[in-house]
């Protein structure tokens, strides 16, 4: 939690509430009783301020620790067993926690540190009084769980594996937490007189290091660092303090803390602990869950508070992303206004022309553009296939033109152009369907060739007839081939003249076809 929140705390006499931030705390009242003006009180505070959350802080001397060690089980029967120890140790009361502090040695067991406040009944008063104001409780909580924190920060387990931290929260209440080297052991309240408090806290602490010695968790010859919160003691408590820790200095070492070593602005420590309260860094100890219902309650609005923020704010974005993409439209639906507003003008003045011509089909016109389209715009060119042909002979110049003859519809008669020609008979005599608008082109040349280059030049002519065929829609007929193959001696020694070889191609193209 980060939030301003109300808290009560809860000391042996009574409480008193205060008001709990981040920077600092203010009191909203003195020590109150337990009492009916107590839950007045209480219940006006409740009143006026319905929405901010509470938070129980208790320091009270019925407070009491049990350290427990288990044996390695499963997870279930961990938790039962666990359970009957809390129902064993602490039956009278339900505000009863348990926390692992050791994790080591799992085959030897795990170390539990069993706690809970044993007067319940002060802490049920708080409790009744805000559930039935229907208070956001957020968690019940002792000091000692500031005093953790504050270990924390300050203690060093390494150098130092036993450690007593002192502090006055309450006035002449002084709360005491003992660390070793596995975390908490166990705390204590002890109450002072306020003067001569620098013999009362030397003497406390001498007892509470023959208690620990006694129970054997610190030997005699170990060193117990002893942290004391300083409470404003006078140069004289001081000095007392120090004298009667003289004859120990061997086994304690005194380190005095100042409200400094927070970081924040504190003008006593149990505002420094509300502060802690209000950075979130104290959890919940002892609040049971239906005590809880309401901080429940209030969290499940809070966030459906935050996703119809979001909700909105996502539905603003995509307003003002559509808003964004209308505008940046809009020319390009002008445009398309002005194209259609022509369209319809250009219209309405074909309307007005039909109505002027009554004998006017547009059926008839249509058909006649369409005619137009398809027949006239692709009717056969004899100067455009002779201007691709000659940018295809351009890349053979070994090869020389001597016929160029174009035909449209009606093949030519090859027996003609070849006399005595086996091949063009055959051509002559071959019934081949031609379609109407088909081109026909007679392709005619020679190229010169000796006897030992008649395989290039013949190279150079097949390479001639693929690029032809690769024309849309051409087709190439060799008719007469410039060197004659096996069977076909008499046209080779006609042709071979003067290394002189002779050829003619036949080129068809459906009319179909357009020109590339």
């Amino acid at each position: 939690m980060s939030r301003a929140m109300h808290v009560a705390v809860l000391g042996n006499a009574g409480f008193s509430l205060w008001l709990a931030r981040r920077m600092g705390a203010a009191a909203l009242s003195g020590e109150l009783p337990c009492d009916e003006h107590g839950a007045a009180a209480l219940a006006q505070l409740l009143a006026n301020e319905p929405r901010r959350p509470w938070f129980i802080l208790v320091d009270q001397v019925e407070e009491e620790f049990v350290l427990e060690r288990l044996p390695s089980l499963g997870a279930a029967d961990r938790k039962a067993l666990l359970a009957r120890k809390l129902e064993q140790h602490f039956r009278q009361t339900p505000y009863r926690c348990l926390r692992r502090i050791s994790r080591r040695h799992r085959a030897d067991g795990e170390a539990y540190l069993l706690s809970g406040l044993t007067q319940p009944a002060p802490l049920d008063f708080l409790v009744d009084v805000m559930l039935q104001r229907r208070a956001a409780l957020a968690g019940i909580s002792s000091v000692t769980q500031v005093l953790g924190g504050w270990y924390r920060r300050w203690g060093n387990p390494a150098a130092s594996p036993h450690t007593l931290l002192l502090c006055e929260l309450l006035p002449g209440l002084w709360r005491q937490a003992y660390f070793n080297a596995e975390g908490l052991r166990f705390a204590r309240q002890a109450g002072l007189q306020e003067h001569e408090r620098g013999s009362a806290l030397a003497s406390e602490i001498l007892r509470t290091r023959q208690y620990l010695a006694t129970l054997r968790q610190l030997a005699r010859d170990e060193i117990l660092e002893v942290l004391l919160c300083d409470p404003g003691l006078s140069e004289c408590e001081l000095a007392s303090l120090r004298n009667q820790l003289a004859g120990d200095d061997a086994a304690i070492r005194l380190r005095l803390i100042g409200l400094a070593e927070l970081g924040q602005p504190a003008a006593s420590w149990l505002e420094a602990a509300l502060g802690e309260l209000a950075r979130g860094r104290v959890a919940d100890q002892y609040a049971l869950p239906e005590q809880r219902r309401y901080q429940r309650l209030r969290q499940g609005i809070r966030a459906l508070h935050w996703m119809s923020a979001g909700l909105v704010l996502a539905s603003l974005l995509v307003a003002a992303a559509m808003l964004w993409g209308v505008d940046s439209q809009q020319p390009g639906h002008a445009r398309l206004q002005q194209r259609l507003n022509a369209a319809l003008a250009q219209q309405r003045q074909f309307s007005i022309l039909l109505d002027s011509r009554p004998g006017f089909d547009p059926a008839w016109m249509d058909a006649s553009v369409r005619i137009e389209e398809t027949l006239f715009r692709r009717w056969p060119d004899p100067e455009l296939a002779a201007r691709q042909l000659s940018q295809i002979l351009l890349d053979f110049p070994g090869l020389t033109i001597d016929r160029y003859e174009w035909q449209l519809g009606q093949r030519p008669q090859l027996a003609a152009t070849l006399q005595q020609s086996a091949a063009s008979q055959v051509a002559e005599e071959a019934e081949v369907s031609v379609l109407p608008g088909t081109e026909f082109v007679l392709l005619g040349g020679h190229l010169q060739a000796e006897a030992g280059e008649y395989r290039q030049a013949m190279q150079e002519f097949e390479r001639l007839m693929q690029r032809i065929a690769a024309m849309p829609g051409v087709s190439v007929e060799p008719v007469q081939l410039p060197i004659g193959t096996r069977g076909s001696e008499q046209a080779q020694s006609v042709a071979a003249v003067n290394g002189r070889h002779d050829f003619l191609l036949l080129l068809a193209r459906p009319a179909a076809k357009e020109m590339p």
